[in-house]
């Protein structure tokens, strides 16, 4: 049976006919040289790394300081630009704002005010939020 004899739809089951159905899905199968692969008893392989979902759902981790989540962000933005998709630095900014914690709030708010952001190299914006973990460690080591 060539597949251009075959139905361009598969063969419906209707709960009632499961053993003329299955005879039937599995010639439509081979005539389209997919019956092996249903044949197989193996598992797909795995899907490829997402580096955009990982982007999408990074955030910032309890006891995480600026530099080690600034460079988790960096390298899965590294792995973005690699697949040659089109990833602006505007994109990484807006990232660091929108996933860092409350307690960075008052620090944002303050460099949102000061500086413009689309001008803001990324460096400088993690050297200036690093300052406030600095702070944030000599007030705590004080006590």
């Amino acid at each position: 049976m060539s597949s251009e004899q075959i139905g361009s739809s598969p063969p419906k089951f209707d709960e009632s006919n499961y053993h003329l159905w299955a005879f039937k899905m599995q010639a439509y199968l081979e005539a389209l040289n997919l019956w092996e692969a249903v044949e197989q008893d193996t598992d797909p392989p795995p899907l490829p790394d997402n580096p955009t979902r990982e982007f999408d759902l990074m955030k910032m981790k309890e006891g995480e300081n600026i530099k080690e989540y600034a460079s988790w962000l960096l390298d899965v933005a590294k792995k973005i630009r690699f697949l040659a998709q089109d990833f602006p630095d505007e994109n990484i900014i807006e990232k660091l704002f929108i996933s860092l914690p409350t307690k960075y709030e008052s620090k944002i708010s303050a460099l949102e005010e000061s500086v413009d952001t689309k001008t803001l190299d990324i460096s400088e914006l993690i050297s200036r939020l690093n300052i406030r973990d600095d702070e944030e460690d000599n007030v705590e080591g004080a006590f």
